[in-house]
């Protein structure tokens, strides 16, 4: 089931050609496509935030809600992760929001990159559990490199929440 999501996350994000064997990733290389596809996602929505703004007040608030609850969220995570812990009840909390993603944004961006947005997302957040055992990453600028990638992504919900709630049609 996990290979087939990474398998999803990759040909969805990403080049795959540089990728000679899904297979054989390291542990390390997994956490970091992990994380950037969430960047990814964040950066597609902040590209697409003419489209979100467009929304009528209570649909952006809506927009804004969540954006900005997947921002907290992955700050927790970071933190959490950064602690030592491994943020497993976080990592559900993020599945559900991604799980709420397609229905929210169909309206503003169509239902294909909804649905590919959110399934990407969803499949990011399911396995962010999985990759972030940075308890194994010996070398704490790595580990410093990876919780920064994971605030890099919270920083970016936060704007979109922000900009989708003050920019758009009243």
């Amino acid at each position: 089931m996990i290979g087939s999501r990474l398998i999803i996350i990759v040909r969805q994000c990403f080049d795959p050609s540089w990728l000679s064997n899904v297979q054989s990733l390291e542990k390390p290389m997994f956490n970091i496509v992990v994380i950037k596809t969430i960047l990814d996602v964040a950066e597609s929505l902040l590209r697409m935030s003419e489209q979100l703004c467009s929304a009528g007040l209570q649909r952006r608030n809506e927009m804004s809600v969540l954006f900005e609850k997947i921002g907290n969220c992955l700050a927790k995570v970071s933190k959490e992760i950064g602690a030592g812990g491994v943020p497993h009840a976080l990592c559900d909390e993020l599945v559900e929001y991604a799980q709420g993603f397609p229905a929210l944004l169909r309206k503003e961006v169509g239902n294909v990159p909804a649905d590919e947005l959110g399934d990407t997302l969803q499949s990011a957040f399911s396995m962010l559990c999985v990759a972030m055992d940075l308890r194994q990453v010996k070398d704490p600028q790595d580990k410093e490199r990876y919780l920064a990638l994971i605030d890099e992504a919270s920083d970016r919900f936060h704007t979109l929440a922000k900009s989708v709630s003050l920019f758009g049609r009243n």
